[in-house]
């Protein structure tokens, strides 16, 4: 008789912990008479099954929060539309990237300033250019942040240029 009862309660477990989980759940009742010993294992099992669905449900919460999420990337670039010793305003997060050389005359400093409103010495990007020379430098830049490039020869006459792109951040 031991050995019918443990048979039933073996096939039990595994319908309760294979099957049902996939196809249907468990009765919250025992189909064992009360008082039986097995009747602990079904409510464990019961419980088990609780869980499961909930953690299940959970998770599908969890990838479609996931799916939902914006990206965030590099936009369409800017190229060479912005001037050196002019200040602009970024409608987004994003970077400045500066390409500059002297062409004749003395060296020059080229230096960038990511938040006119910061600090005096907040985020400078600084360099100095020598004749013949080229640099390049990339600051990122806060939305609403009013930026900057600024190149100052050292000598007169000092010929400089600067190719100043935007590089935005978005979303979507």
């Amino acid at each position: 008789m031991n050995k019918k009862l443990l048979t039933i309660a073996a096939a039990l477990v595994i319908l309760a912990v294979v099957i049902a989980p996939v196809a249907a759940t468990l009765p919250t009742d025992s189909p064992l008479p009360k008082g039986f010993p097995f009747n602990k294992i079904w409510d464990l099992l019961n419980d088990l099954q609780t869980q499961i669905t909930a953690l299940a449900a959970r998770v599908t919460s969890l990838e479609t929060a996931v799916e939902n999420l914006p990206t965030t990337h590099l936009g369409e670039w800017a190229y060479d539309t912005y001037n050196a010793n002019q200040a602009y305003t970024a409608a987004t997060d994003g970077f400045v990237v500066v390409q500059a050389g002297t062409v004749s005359g003395g060296p020059s400093i080229v230096f960038g300033r990511p938040d006119l409103d910061a600090d005096a010495d907040s985020g400078i990007v600084f360099s100095r250019v020598a004749e013949g020379e080229v640099i390049g430098f990339t600051m990122p830049v806060r939305a609403g942040d009013e930026w900057q490039v600024v190149i100052i020869g050292l000598t007169d006459p000092t010929e400089t240029y600067a190719n100043i792109d935007w590089i935005p951040l978005t979303t979507e």
